[in-house]
């Protein structure tokens, strides 16, 4: 009796070893095609602490910026925005408001391939400086952030790549991927959204970013994090 309790132990005890151990390096990599843009129809769900927001836009994304306007039925704009860099900027036509957020203190100055990340494309420029490693239900790509930060990305065994997450001392950003919806995840602003891209054309030549005109008799909102 007492052997077979011990011998349960050393098999719990390897059972845990195991578990807790760290990836295994490996030198796989996925297949990347280039990514010059895309453009479309998407459909969005967004949940913030603040309320939530529903409808459809047309997007353009190229492979550092998305742009996006929801028009009306009348075919007048009234919302339109932009995500590039380490901002955000969004204007409310009917309720004549401007919104900027800023993202410094979530990502530094660090240059995000938004684009790429809203479609759902690896980027090909990660690849070069990316660590493999094996896990229980695939891959998992690491690139470094930035000092405190890094940038994982993790693909199914046959290389479809199902989330990014972006780690940093101030919060994580993730994306997940399914078929033809992006959920985003901003667990230090508690809020999530979902697009579901209902008509998506990829580019073969990289767009021009547009620049969107905040009117002066606009109230401005301004918003770091």
């Amino acid at each position: 009796m007492q052997k077979k309790l011990l011998l349960i132990f050393v098999l719990l005890l390897f059972s845990c070893l195991f578990s807790c151990a760290p990836p295994k390096p490996v030198s796989w990599l996925p297949e990347v095609r280039p990514f010059y843009g895309a453009k479309g129809l998407v459909a969005y769900d967004i949940s913030t602490p603040k309320g939530n927001l529903k409808g459809e836009a047309f997007f353009l994304a190229g492979s550092n910026f998305v742009y996006f306007e929801v028009p009306s039925f009348l075919g007048l704009t009234v919302f339109q925005g932009i995500l590039a860099k380490q901002r955000l900027e969004a204007l409310n036509f009917l309720a004549k408001k401007a919104y900027i957020f800023q993202m410094k203190d979530l990502l530094g100055q660090i240059d995000i391939p938004w684009g790429a990340l809203f479609l759902g494309v690896y980027p090909q420029e990660w690849l070069e400086e990316a660590k493999s490693f094996a896990t229980k239900d695939g891959y998992r790509l690491d690139i470094p952030l930035n000092e405190k930060g890094k940038v994982c990305g993790y693909f199914s065994k046959l290389g479809v790549l199902n989330k990014i997450e972006l780690k940093t001392s101030k919060g994580t950003l993730i994306f997940r991927y399914k078929k033809n919806k992006t959920f985003i995840e901003i667990s230090r602003l508690r809020s999530k959204a979902q697009f579901l891209f209902k008509e998506r054309t990829f580019l073969n030549k990289k767009p021009n970013c547009p620049k969107i005109f905040i009117p002066p008799y606009f109230e401005v909102q301004i918003y770091s994090f």
